[in-house]
């Protein structure tokens, strides 16, 4: 199976306070899946607006997988 990548040419990556990678992941339902929500138009309106919300920060600081983390969005296509 194809994976689906997040706006088909990003990846999404959790990393701690440290700057350690925690997790990465292809899309949006597959956080749904990682938290163990439902996966449905709210779920996943809910993390796109908390990536947003971190993304927009200077820092990257997000809760969304259940501690302080920064995230970060990487072009697929990138070397």
């Amino acid at each position: 199976m194809r994976n689906q990548y997040y706006k088909q040419q990003y990846s999404i990556g959790f990393y701690d306070t440290n700057d350690m990678l925690v997790r990465t992941f292809d899309n949006i339902k597959e956080i749904c899946g990682y938290l163990g929500k439902q996966i449905n138009r709210a779920n996943t309106q809910y993390i796109k607006l908390a990536l947003y919300r971190a993304l927009k920060r200077d820092n990257h600081i997000t809760y969304l997988l259940g501690s302080k983390m920064k995230v970060y969005i990487f072009d697929i296509n990138d070397d």
